[in-house]
């Protein structure tokens, strides 16, 4: 996946901010990010394999959270 996509898909607007700022937990704030992020771009979610993101992809939306 390219940085490009990166950003095209995962990075988070505003919107999805203030939508993750909800969230409790930081595991909870990464895997709603990358299921956002998911749903943008193959329009639908991992509900089957969630496990099967690229690590590239939980990476790059964990350093947009600021997340280990």
């Amino acid at each position: 996946m390219t940085v490009a996509e990166l950003e095209q898909f995962f990075r988070l607007d505003a919107a999805a901010l203030a939508v993750v700022a909800d969230k409790r937990r930081a595991a909870t704030k990464l895997g709603w990010a990358v299921q956002w992020g998911t749903a943008r771009m193959l329009g639908t979610f991992l509900a089957d394999a969630p496990l099967k993101v690229p690590a590239e992809v939980i990476g790059f939306a964990a350093e947009r959270l600021d997340a280990d």
